[in-house]
């Protein structure tokens, strides 16, 4: 499928709902669709390895940190919810 041939750990998540026993099965379609996906290949390299993949992951990171001081008790989107909340309560 491509991801062996880059070298690098991945993680295969595989639901519950296309196990069989102790064996994924993946559809038939599935796999007639990624088959020759050589771009996933390139993507992955990318993210792991190229300068434009480590500047997504700073971004991703910074983008993380802004969310959670937004949503911690007293950052911005946590008050106008609380806000929103207490509005609601006053007209229902």
């Amino acid at each position: 499928m491509g991801m062996t041939n880059f070298k690098h750990p991945f993680l295969w998540i595989v639901r519950p709902d296309i196990m069989m026993g102790d064996s994924a099965i993946l559809d038939e379609e599935f796999l007639e669709e990624i088959k020759d996906r050589e771009n996933i290949e390139f993507l992955v390299k990318e993210v792991m390895e190229r300068r434009e993949g480590k500047t997504m992951k700073e971004k991703t990171l910074e983008w993380k940190k802004k969310v959670e001081e937004a949503t911690d008790v007293g950052g911005l989107s946590y008050c106008n919810f609380d806000k929103f909340v207490k509005e609601a309560f006053k007209h229902g």
